[in-house]
């Protein structure tokens, strides 16, 4: 394996670049408003056994109960690529700053890749 003496830069470049978009990300998961979901303040709160109507839910056998909450295949690579571009930020330069940020750390990330592979290559530079 070669090596180069701006290796070790590299390497904390690559680091650095892939925690702040690991960060990135984890903190708009985290903090996405639609992973939070509305609160529903109509929701019945009472729960105790004089409340009748949580108990006269009828649950039937010929209902299909997982169809309602499936997605197709459509929908998720639409739900991923609204993840990936911070889609539940309403305001647009916010939105803007942060893809570009992340478009830049993830190309950094990919070069820095492309230069260790290059070293390991024979014959290559």
């Amino acid at each position: 394996m070669a090596g180069s003496p701006d290796a070790g830069f590299r390497f904390k470049t690559l680091l650095v670049l892939f925690v702040l978009v690991t960060l990135l990300y984890s903190a708009y998961g985290i903090f996405n408003p639609d992973n939070i979901g509305n609160t529903d303040l109509d929701a019945v709160t009472d729960y105790s056994p004089d409340n009748a109507t949580l108990s006269e839910q009828n649950f039937s056998e010929d209902y299909d109960y997982d169809t309602e909450d499936s997605q197709n295949f459509i929908d998720m690579l639409f739900g991923f690529g609204d993840f990936m571009t911070f889609g539940a930020i309403d305001e647009y330069w916010a939105r803007t700053f942060l893809t570009t940020v992340t478009t830049i750390c993830l190309i950094g990330i990919g070069f820095i890749i492309y230069l260790f592979i290059r070293d390991w290559i024979p014959f290559i530079g």
